[in-house]
């Protein structure tokens, strides 16, 4: 089985006056071997035996994967340093095993001056703010805004304006949590972004971007250094019709209204505005902190009913075979140690075999998945509640 590793290039704080070029590389590595050696590649140099730490609160957020050996380590060297005097180029860090294998992680590295490109975009979308619960336009002085009817007023933190109040935090389930989504984009959200340097776009839970784009503002419940805008997606924080595309990938799922986020992102398009929006359909429990809805193609397009759909598939990165290796893989680390191997070496055709529908599930492979990961990985759900009785 493949390793896995999750790349994260950002600086270890929010001091966003100070440019990423002067923050060290680091990466957090997660594989089924165990790692002897790490060592960091570029054209112009070489860092050996790089240090490296494990990181059990990564093995604790994805113990739905079958990977045992969770790592973080840092280039002792500055982006700046691995460019040496280059607008881009590469670096790759080699992960050694016990076994001598290696994987080659390629790190893309280029300048990009956070805080400059910031302070461009802000002045493009600092017009189209809002208030959340009038809707009304603000008044600004300076990065802070305020409502001239409710009074209430939205902070610059340093790095994004702030509408995550402690109200809609309440209202929405909204909870701190130490998880980073740090997807990229597929082709033609990228595209569409390259090609309409002029448009404005939002990034409707945009995660952690390592490339900024001055024509997108990412949207975020979370104080990445690429965030923009603080706020939850039922309440968004833009006036009417204010960006010419909007964009949501695998966020919907997240959101505890998504009827309501739809109807949002639908508002603040401008007519004739694009929305380039997808959302899961089996896919296990993944909590960025919450999970609440997945949904098929017609429960996607039945949350937009104001827009026309022109364009509906199935992404690459949507691939039925991303739904059924993520649930094996989740599967086999629910099951106990001396259970794990019987599981690999079953064939398709042996679970379809054994699994009996309709009865008691008493094979061992079934009978003994974990709690927790019969749940997240669950065909379904049951609940029984009550009515409180009025008094």
């Amino acid at each position: 089985m493949d390793s896995f590793h999750h790349l994260i290039v950002c600086p270890n704080t929010l001091e966003t006056d100070k440019i990423p070029e002067h923050r060290r590389v680091s990466i957090l590595f997660a594989s089924v071997e165990p790692i002897t050696r790490v060592r960091f590649i570029s054209q112009d140099a070489a860092e050996n035996d790089v240090p490296f730490v494990a990181r059990p609160d990564i093995a604790k957020i994805q113990a739905n994967l079958p990977f045992r050996h969770h790592i973080s380590f840092e280039s002792g060297r500055t982006i700046k340093d691995w460019l040496n005097g280059k607008e881009e180029g590469e670096l790759i860090a080699q992960v050694f095993h016990e076994s001598g294998a290696y994987n080659l992680i390629k790190i893309p590295l280029r300048k990009y001056r956070h805080r400059e490109l910031k302070d461009r975009k802000f002045e493009r979308f600092a017009g189209t703010l809002a208030c959340p619960y009038c809707r009304l336009t603000l008044s600004r002085s300076d990065r802070t805004f305020s409502c001239p009817s409710c009074g209430k007023v939205f902070p610059y933190n340093g790095n994004a304006v702030d509408f995550l109040t402690s109200d809609l935090r309440s209202e929405f389930g909204i909870t701190d949590t130490t998880n980073v989504s740090d997807h990229g984009y597929d082709a033609r959200i990228s595209d569409a972004i390259a090609s309409n340097p002029d448009k404005l776009y939002i990034d409707v839970g945009a995660g952690f971007k390592y490339l900024g784009y001055e024509n997108v503002v990412n949207f975020e419940i979370v104080d990445y250094p690429s965030t923009d805008v603080l706020g939850v997606g039922e309440r968004l924080p833009f006036a009417n019709d204010s960006f010419d595309g909007v964009f949501s990938a695998v966020v919907l799922e997240h959101v505890k209204d998504p009827f309501a986020c739809a109807r949002e992102m639908s508002r603040i398009l401008k007519p004739g505005g694009e929305l380039l929006c997808a959302a899961p359909f089996l896919q296990p429990r993944h909590g960025y902190p919450n999970h609440y809805y997945n949904m098929t193609r017609e429960g996607l397009v039945n949350l937009f009913p104001d827009l026309q759909v022109v364009e509906s598939d199935v992404p690459n990165y949507l691939h039925p075979m991303a739904a059924i290796t993520w649930i094996l893989s989740g599967y086999f680390q629910g099951l106990p140690a001396e259970l794990q191997q019987d599981f690999l070496d079953a064939k398709v055709g042996d679970l379809l075999r054994l699994f009996p529908t309709g009865k008691s599930l008493d094979h061992p492979l079934f009978a003994r998945l974990s709690p927790e990961m019969r749940e997240a990985l669950a065909c379904g759900n049951f609940i029984r509640a009550i009515k409180p009785i009025q008094k």
